[in-house]
């Protein structure tokens, strides 16, 4: 009998222990909701109606309040059938762990942008890792005293979780600088060592680009610029009426007020503001990071969360199938026909697509004169876009350059242009590719999604060998 009781209180203490610790993990998880609706980065509006209107914020206040009533509870049944709902999920999150360790996982796709947040793309092509200490999908980044240091800003072709983070165009770059000579590179930088510091983010636009170059120029105490820059879509990030569920309260966008001053439409400068905090909040100290950190390596969070995108995407196609509403992501389709708007790709530029343009042009610009005025050199890459019809041997559209009213190179020409007037060095992959008579099957093997998505592996590094050619030319040992 003693040891039937002593049994009975072991298990209550037990499954105290264990409700208790749930409990405490849902307030942290709390505590991290109201840090994301109050801290860097936090949505406009006062925090207040924040909170309020946050569905998780009530979800986890709920969470709590029940992990409370069940600890507080005196009937051990309670307490066993919620343990046992969490002994559910652990059966399920394990395997999921063990898959994803293996990278046997073919269905999830997990980004966290924090400190070693997890990352895991089955999306398109595959990657399987984290972030490094500041929460970019690079290499850890080497900060040594006496290494000249290139700062590589782009969108998702720079980022790269497509493939895996010691592969992508930053990286590649690095391993041939590292593989030259102390003594070339004490010619060509001054300094017997060269770090690169590759800041991509996907999403991002030129606008972006301005505020990541400042940030990587301070954080990282750069020597150089290169800015990477993807024709299709960096000019149509530019608009918002390109990007319509993207307003200048959400999206940074520049244009010219009344007077002619080039600045921040009116409410992007509260986007501006909160994209700078959320750079900077990636060097907090760790301890700031664990739950988050923690919360991205669970998996389940993760099919769930890709249940509900894939659920959108679907009922967002289906709509947009049904009304035939004007949109478009401004890549060109199968027949070279861009939809509801070509932008730049128009051989017959319309309006929007001259003012995105010259909002391009002059936001090139503006990054030129803050780099050069803080003492370093500005370069630019630019990366073509290429249609399916591009690549279908039995269309008409197959290699051309120039089809039914569109001209895919009319992009880089642009780019030319500002580059040619500002003496910016440029690398013009689209020219590199037509200088190289490469065939449309070669430069698909370059992309992934038949040719027409972000960088393949043999992609990033065809780009880091056309930087070396291109900005270090005596480093090229092939």
């Amino acid at each position: 009998m003693k040891d039937g009781n002593m049994q009975a209180r072991g298990r209550a203490r037990l499954y105290n222990l264990l409700v208790g610790a749930i409990w405490f993990g849902g307030l942290a998880l709390l505590a991290q909701n109201v840090y994301e609706l109050s801290g860097p980065g936090a949505p406009e509006g006062s925090v207040p109606g924040r909170l309020v209107r946050s569905v998780a914020v009530w979800a986890n206040l709920l969470f709590s309040g029940l992990t409370l009533y069940v600890f507080l509870s005196r009937n051990e049944k309670n307490k066993a059938r919620f343990l046992y709902v969490f002994y559910v999920l652990l059966t399920v999150e394990i395997p999921l762990q063990i898959l994803a360790g293996l990278s046997l996982l073919p269905f999830l796709t997990v980004k966290a942008n924090i400190p070693y947040g997890r990352v895991y793309c089955t999306k398109e092509g595959f990657s399987n890792g984290r972030m490094n200490r500041f929460g970019w999908y690079a290499p850890e980044f080497r900060q040594r005293s006496d290494a000249h240091r290139i700062l590589i800003v782009g969108d998702s072709f720079v980022e790269a979780m497509h493939v895996e983070r010691d592969r992508n165009l930053g990286a590649r770059l690095q391993d041939m600088l590292d593989a030259a000579p102390v003594q070339d590179l004490q010619r060509v930088f001054g300094k017997p060592l060269v770090d690169v510091v590759a800041l991509g983010r996907a999403g991002y636009g030129p606008a972006q680009y301005i505020e990541m170059i400042d940030y990587g120029m301070d954080a990282f105490a750069s020597d150089e610029v290169i800015l990477v820059s993807f024709m299709g879509n960096d000019f149509r990030n530019t608009l918002p009426s390109y990007q319509r569920p993207l307003t200048p309260e959400r999206y940074i966008y520049y244009d010219w007020n009344n007077q002619g001053r080039f600045e921040p439409v009116p409410g992007s400068e509260r986007a501006r503001d909160r994209l700078r905090r959320v750079l900077w909040s990636n060097h907090r100290p760790l301890v700031f990071h664990v739950v988050p950190m923690l919360k991205s390596r669970w998996l389940t969070f993760g099919i769930v969360s890709n249940t509900y995108q894939f659920a959108r995407l679907a009922l967002k196609r289906y709509r947009h199938e049904n009304n035939q509403e004007a949109g478009g992501d401004g890549q060109l389709s199968d027949s070279f026909d861009a939809g509801a708007g070509g932008g730049v790709f128009n051989v017959d530029l319309d309006e929007d697509a001259r003012r995105s343009a010259r909002i391009y042009q002059t936001l090139v610009e503006h990054m030129q004169e803050r780099v050069e005025n803080s003492g370093q050199r500005f370069r630019m890459v630019s990366i073509p876009y290429h249609p399916p019809a591009f690549y279908d041997s039995g269309g008409s559209g197959y290699g051309a350059l120039r089809h039914n009213g569109y001209d895919l190179r009319q992009p880089e020409r642009l780019v030319r242009e500002v580059s040619e007037r500002r003496a910016i060095p440029l690398l013009e992959l689209g020219d590199t590719n037509h200088m190289h008579s490469l065939s449309p099957d070669e430069i698909k093997a370059l992309y992934l999604s038949e040719g027409s998505g972000h960088l393949s592996e043999a992609g990033h590094d065809y780009v880091a060998r056309a930087m070396l050619r291109a900005f270090y030319p005596s480093l090229d040992a092939q």
